[in-house]
């Protein structure tokens, strides 16, 4: 019934124009379809790799006839994918295995094509290779997919690799320029959308991420009075290792779930920094914040494409599908797709993807059906599981409507923080069982907790509070609260999908049940004080803060440490 009801929801949505997206184009947009503009060329607008392709040491160089001959920038498509490569680093095999991937043709699948008269596919590929940055329009080829290849064949690889033509390349910024990132990503939008215009637009944001990063890191990091601002001695700091807490409910084991033990992790940024960002380049050490990235796309979206948002924002990439990440983005894309796990380098399963396009696929039908794609991809008979029998264990991936986000994620759970900070206010030993439970709490990375796993948490202790005979009016408006929130957390959901290792760890009868909760989206929440001080001032600047002031206040009373005069040192 509720999954009945989900889906008449979303249908509604579809129907509004929220889930479909804006019909109403930029004024600056092609009046003519590419379809209709390219009917009378040869292969109708098709690039011809026999008569096109002009292949030279630096690889396809081939283009220029095509782009004339087809004028692109003055008709319309359905779609443009824009995929911003970010695989300056170790991931430059994984990029040149997902770009044969995007151009070659798989056994099994549909085939359909990458650009055609209704798609392009624009990737902007900056390797670890000293060939700088390249833009490529990705064409499908005759050729087959050589599921021959691994790893170290593409590690002996470089660009010339790719068929597809280069559509432009320049020099990488300079090492040092730690905006060269976000500026390279700004531009790429820019040019994307100018030359490719489409109704519908697919951003993929791919490379290393880390999850969220203000655009304050470096003054959070660098402060020296930082430690000033905990009202402790350092002599009387305990490490977490070292803490002394303990819980009248709960044993430590009681959070212990083998799901969340031994799972893959990701190598830092070497850059000092806080944990955090996404598209590392290792050349010019530089990265992209994401309050910085949540700008450049609501800048865009309202300069070119004239307040209508982009259609979909992915994520191929680690630990970025988070409250914290999303409230930053989600006023610029009307779905985001992503992970809030370390992601497999293989990376998103791109044939059936751009297949789906292919077939006309909606931007509604898109999010419901990328998380089921890559668990298909993942499975015994999916080209990715086939590679890693293992990944699909520990894969998470989720799409999100953005216009839920405002109206009803940050709402239901502004309700719960001003509950939350009630309930500890009331009597201050439930602060300490709450400490307690978050420094045990499975979590991912960067301090991350799932955040209906969180619910489950609360949830976990009101029933011992409850059995204790310790309930009160505040603790049951709190359960009905978070029960409430959790609900309603599945419409802000189009589609989620995840390994076994999140729904079969039934490790012990007191804490199996709490993989029941989890959503595939997270929430940063430290393990204790001295790790939420060290970004406080950070993540206040961000939107999720911002926008749910209830949730700032209760952290700030949460991890607020009693003064202890130490007497004379």
């Amino acid at each position: 019934m509720a999954r009945h009801l989900l889906f008449t929801f979303i249908s509604f949505l579809h129907l509004c124009g929220i889930a479909k997206g804006n019909e109403v184009y930029p004024s600056w947009y092609p009046k003519v379809s590419c379809e209709r503009k390219w009917a009378k060329l040869p292969n109708k607008g098709q690039y011809s790799y026999d008569q096109d392709a002009l292949v030279t040491e630096k690889g396809n160089v081939g283009y220029e006839s095509y782009r004339e001959r087809v004028e692109r920038d003055k008709c319309l498509k359905e779609w443009t994918v824009l995929v911003y490569m970010a695989a300056d680093n170790d991931l430059s095999p994984y990029a040149l295995w997902d770009l044969h991937e995007m151009e070659s043709q798989l056994a099994n699948e549909l085939n359909l094509g990458s650009s055609t008269a209704t798609t392009d596919v624009i990737v902007e590929l900056d390797t670890y290779y000293d060939t700088g940055v390249r833009r490529l329009h990705v064409f499908q080829t005759e050729e087959k997919y050589r599921d021959d290849l691994g790893l170290s064949d593409y590690e002996r690889m470089d660009e010339r690799f790719i068929r597809s033509p280069i559509v432009k390349s320049f020099p990488e910024m300079g090492q040092g320029r730690v905006q060269s990132a976000e500026a390279r990503f700004k531009n790429f939008l820019s040019w994307g959308v100018q030359n490719y215009p489409a109704k519908n637009y697919m951003i993929v944001v791919w490379g290393h991420g880390e999850g969220f990063l203000g655009q304050f890191h470096e003054e959070s990091f660098k402060r020296k009075e930082l430690m000033d601002l905990i009202p402790l001695r350092k002599s009387a700091r305990k490490s977490p290792r070292e803490s002394s807490r303990e819980s009248q409910f709960f044993q430590a084991e009681d959070f212990i779930l083998d799901s969340f033990v031994g799972l893959p992790q990701v190598q830092p940024f070497s850059l000092v920094k806080q944990f955090g960002g996404i598209a590392f380049d290792y050349s010019d050490q530089s990265f992209i914040d994401i309050t910085s990235m949540g700008e450049i796309l609501a800048n865009w979206r309202d300069k070119l494409l004239e307040g209508k948002n982009f259609d979909f924002l992915a994520f191929d990439a680690c630990l970025m599908q988070s409250m914290e990440v999303i409230a930053e983005v989600a006023r610029s894309a009307d779905f985001i797709a992503g992970s809030n796990q370390v992601q497999n380098y293989l990376g998103l399963p791109y044939r059936k993807l751009l297949d789906q396009i292919n077939k006309g696929a909606t931007p509604f039908d898109l999010a419901r059906s990328l998380p089921l794609l890559t668990k298909d991809s993942w499975g015994d008979q999916g080209y990715q599981g086939s590679v890693d029998p293992k990944g699909l264990r520990t894969f998470t991936m989720s799409t999100l409507a953005g216009a839920q986000i405002e109206s009803n994620l940050f709402v239901h759970f502004q309700k719960v923080a001003s509950q939350l900070l009630s309930y500890i206010k009331e009597d201050p030993k439930r602060k300490n069982e709450l400490l307690f439970i978050l420094e045990k709490a499975p979590r991912f990375q960067g301090d991350m907790i799932d955040l209906g796993l969180f619910y489950g948490l609360i949830e976990k202790l009101l029933w011992e509070e409850s059995l204790a005979g310790g309930e009160t009016a505040k603790s049951t408006m709190l359960r009905q609260t978070v029960g409430q929130a959790h609900y309603r957390l599945k419409e802000v959901f189009i589609e989620s999908q995840f390994g076994s290792l999140y729904y079969e760890g039934r490790e012990s009868e007191r804490a199996g049940y709490l993989l029941g909760y989890f959503t595939g989206m997270s929430l940063w929440l430290p393990a204790n004080e001295e790790l939420y001080y060290m970004r406080k001032f950070e993540m206040a600047k961000s939107s999720l803060f911002k926008s749910v002031t209830s949730w700032n206040s209760f952290l700030e009373e949460l991890y607020k440490l009693p003064t202890i005069d130490l007497g004379p040192l």
